[in-house]
């Protein structure tokens, strides 16, 4: 008896054998998947499996009468399957047949690790041939004919929808729709391509990825493959443009409202400030400096100051408000601002002296300084000043 064999892999294992005739008497498979009776030829085969999975086993056979209805398949000499069995498997003709011993709802299906498996059929059964056998991973199909149409499945659907954002200068985020894998073993992940180049993978349910290995101020370009458990790859999707920010690029800052030489008087005055990142970096803090010293720091929007003129001699200051991003680089915002809480003769405090300076000069209406006691800049020395003046008294530096 001469024997053929041949394995095809394409997207699925398929094993060919050529017409195996198996001569003989009916008899069954003991649990020891040793023939109780006369056996009628025997074929090993050594069968490479290309990944870890989940086997359906398909086998055409082809019988001679009801009687004689099935072959013994062992696999790995640790399972054991009597193919076919049933007296109503029709008979003259190649049948696929995936169930052992009768029961068409017993299917044979098995875990197969990655790598060689040897697959024996046994005749037991007289005049009982085989041709083929098909070894399907985890997808529902019925083999027809020589089986050609499990042979070949489908890759993954092409990824869609790819996008691409700088997080920052130093790190991207892909995203993207999900592929399908209809009629295919099952979606396996995704590569990652950069610039044509592999640099990264993420697992089927995943629709977003993080590059952590760009560069600042650089122009990329990321493109997806899906594919299944078998490896089967799709085409490549649509290419998603993207530029890294500047590391080095210092947040925008800008002082609301607070020209420059602005008088500031009174107790508690509000400063309102802005800090704008540069694409893909994050504000971490901003502060508010009176000359060198942190009267305030927030780290998180909306930039809202308060500060008390009353620590503050009377005198010319320099106020920054200062942004620093994620990256430690800072942008500022300065602006020159007045204190002018009453202390005319500037002994560091404000008394009864300053109110008698403010006195001598009452209702001057034009030109007077602030050393004559126009506290508001007006020219003039009325109820305005000694309101202000009011609300200074007692104040010492």
């Amino acid at each position: 008896m001469r024997i053929a064999r041949r394995l095809l892999f394409t997207a699925v294992l398929a094993l060919v054998v050529a017409p195996l005739l198996l001569l003989g008497r009916a008899s069954a498979a003991t649990d020891s998947c040793t023939p109780s009776g006369t056996t009628y030829g025997t074929d090993n085969l050594t069968v490479s499996v290309p990944s870890t999975g989940t086997y359906t086993i398909w086998t055409r056979m082809q019988i001679p009468d009801s009687a004689n209805n099935a072959v013994l398949l062992k696999i790995d000499s640790t399972s054991c399957y009597n193919v076919g069995g049933s007296s109503s498997l029709p008979t003259g003709s190649w049948q696929w047949v995936n169930y052992n011993d009768g029961s068409s709802s017993n299917a044979i299906s098995l875990s197969l690790t990655a790598g060689s498996h040897t697959f024996q059929f046994v005749g037991t059964y007289a005049g009982v041939e085989v041709d083929r056998v098909l070894a399907v991973p985890g997808i529902s199909c019925t083999p027809t004919g020589t089986g050609d149409n499990c042979t070949t499945v489908m890759p993954p659907s092409t990824p869609s929808g790819v996008t691409a954002a700088a997080t920052s200068s130093n790190s991207v985020t892909i995203s993207w729709t999900a592929s399908t894998d209809t009629g295919g073993p099952g979606l396996g992940g995704y590569y990652i391509y950069r610039g044509g180049t592999q640099v990264g993978t993420a697992s089927a349910a995943a629709t977003s990825y993080v590059d952590n290995t760009v560069s600042p101020a650089t122009l990329y370009s990321y493109t997806l493959k899906a594919y299944d458990t078998l490896s089967n790859l799709s085409a490549a999707s649509s290419a998603a443009m993207v530029t890294t920010p500047n590391s080095a690029q210092a947040p925008t800052v800008s002082l609301t409202a607070l020209p420059n030489n602005t008088k500031l008087t009174g107790s508690a005055y509000s400063v309102s400030a802005s800090a704008t990142p540069a694409s893909g970096n994050t504000v971490s803090q901003v502060q508010l400096l009176m000359g060198a010293t942190v009267v305030q720091t927030f780290t998180t929007a909306p930039y809202t100051f308060s500060l008390n003129t009353l620590s503050y001699r009377d005198g010319s200051y320099t106020l920054t408000v200062k942004a620093t991003d994620n990256h430690g680089n800072v942008g500022t915002a300065v602006s020159t601002v007045l204190i002018t809480n009453g202390d005319f003769n500037n002994d560091n405090k404000v008394s009864i002296s300053d109110l008698s300076i403010l006195a001598a000069n009452w209702n001057k209406q034009s030109g007077a300084t602030y050393s004559q006691g126009d506290l508001n800049g007006d020219g003039k020395v009325t109820i305005g000043d000694l309101s202000i003046l009011a609300n200074s008294w007692n104040a010492t530096w």
